[in-house]
């Protein structure tokens, strides 16, 4: 049973408890079937149901304490607080110590996550490759740390026949365990579209349409940009045409376009330093509200092309968004 079944007869259980239990003895037999389970990603689905749980009840500081005990949410507040006390290039030999000694499976996988991001911002592509390949080995059904590096080849090393490699990789674990795929399929899409494949990106077009969801199957939601930003008659017009009412339905109407990007990037600047991520997040969830599909990515890139051109001043590292910080130049 792969990720999104077993999310899905959790859920079907726990429905079923909620018709028979009261909302405390519902409480009671998840906290019963947790200390009973053994797999950690199993354990990690009911305690997120518990919170839920508690917040209907109304037990906003139960359901919180739940969520902190999340093994990846501690590894995230570790690093947090290592941060406060120590110089960030101590980082990497820090996460590196940590997992020699963690015996929790997702603790090491989040603390591999913040590693291979790190070395990715420091440009050590190899060391991030090393721990991306690593984390999947670790756990064939998660395709995260695939996707990840496939991203990685693609923008930062610039090798799309590398990152379709590795994104091919990825779409099989991803249809294997029922999480991300769309997400993977977009990937392909994206790096087909950089390699002019055009067959290849409707055939990506068309996996995405076919996909059907439940709860269990966590995703992005759906995307467009690959769609807009391929050139006038290369995709099949039926193909073309289905996938833009796909988004349509789904409240994405068109992407946005660099020179929208560039207006509001520079909107949401000011003449002192801004945190880069504060820039990007607060221009996605514009981007958002006005049904222009964007990603973090196309942002990211367009502040990178308006820093060259003189429009905005940049201080620390333009991949690592929370060590960077904007300016507009006085």
């Amino acid at each position: 049973m792969n990720y999104a079944q077993r999310f899905d007869e959790i859920e079907n259980w726990r429905d079923g408890l909620r018709r028979e239990r009261t909302g405390r003895e519902v409480i009671r037999e998840i906290e019963a079937r947790i200390g009973r389970e053994s797999d950690p990603r199993v354990k990690q689905i009911l305690c997120r149901f518990l919170a839920h749980e508690h917040d209907a009840l109304g037990e906003r500081e139960a359901a919180e304490a739940v969520r902190r005990a999340d093994p990846e949410q501690e590894i995230l507040r570790w690093r947090d607080d290592w941060r406060e006390l120590h110089t960030d290039d101590q980082l990497v030999r820090a996460i590196e110590d940590r997992i020699q000694q963690e015996p929790h499976p997702l603790k090491i996988h989040a603390l591999r996550r913040i590693l291979a991001r790190e070395q990715r911002k420091r440009g050590n592509f190899r060391a991030s490759e090393s721990v991306y390949l690593t984390d999947f080995e670790a756990d064939p059904s998660r395709p995260q740390p695939l996707l990840c590096l496939a991203r990685q080849k693609m923008i930062d090393e610039n090798q799309p026949d590398a990152a379709m490699r590795v994104v091919s990789r990825a779409i099989e674990a991803a249809l294997h365990s029922g999480v991300f795929r769309r997400k993977a399929f977009g990937l392909k899409a994206r790096i087909a579209l950089k390699l002019e494949f055009y067959s290849m990106l409707e055939d990506a077009l068309r996996q995405i349409m076919s996909l059907t969801f439940t709860k269990g199957n966590l995703d992005t939601e759906a995307e467009r940009d690959f769609l807009d930003r391929a050139p006038a008659g290369s995709l099949d017009a039926e193909i073309a045409s289905a996938y833009d009412e796909y988004c349509r339905v789904r409240g994405k109407v068109s992407t946005a376009s660099d020179e929208q990007i560039d207006e509001l990037v520079l909107r949401l600047s000011r003449p002192r330093w801004q945190k880069m991520a504060l820039i990007v997040g607060k221009a996605l969830t514009e981007l958002e509200a006005r049904k222009l599909d964007a990603t973090e990515d196309m942002i990211a890139e367009r502040v990178r092309a308006i820093v060259e051109a003189g429009q905005l001043s940049a201080q620390g590292n333009l991949s690592c968004w929370r060590r960077c910080e904007l300016m507009l130049p006085n």
